[in-house]
């Protein structure tokens, strides 16, 4: 998937990295292992342990890596709960894709209301 974005030719990592390093500061450390690329759509994120949401809730990626991805969310959730992320980017060419996740942080804005949240993927192999 993400070697469809990387060598994709209407797609400039550039300008999109230095749009992204304003919007968050600290975007530019990078404490993991894979590449994390800046990508919008539409993720559904539905929790597996809270049975009083019934129906998946939208949000937007940040940017995405094999190994999870980054989420603008107006809502927090608890660290390590388990949820089923579900996307794709029809703009990029990229089918339905949906895995489990767990939630390794979440970092809250002060004033808006919303907040960014940090999902690792579980359970899926290398694209």
């Amino acid at each position: 998937m993400l070697s469809l974005l990387l060598n994709n030719p209407c797609y400039c990592t550039q300008s999109h990295l230095v749009s992204a390093m304003h919007a968050h500061p600290h975007a530019h450390l990078n404490r993991r292992n894979d590449l994390r690329v800046p990508v919008r759509c539409e993720v559904e994120l539905q929790p597996l342990t809270d049975t009083q949401i019934k129906r998946p809730e939208r949000f937007i990626s940040l940017d995405l890596s094999v190994g999870g991805m980054q989420l603008l969310a107006d809502k927090t959730y608890p660290l390590n709960s388990e949820v089923m992320v579900a996307f794709d980017c029809k703009e990029l060419g990229w089918g339905p894709f949906s895995c489990t996740a767990s939630v390794m942080w979440v970092d809250p804005h002060p004033t808006n209301g919303q907040c960014r949240i940090g999902v690792k993927f579980r359970g899926v192999d290398k694209w």
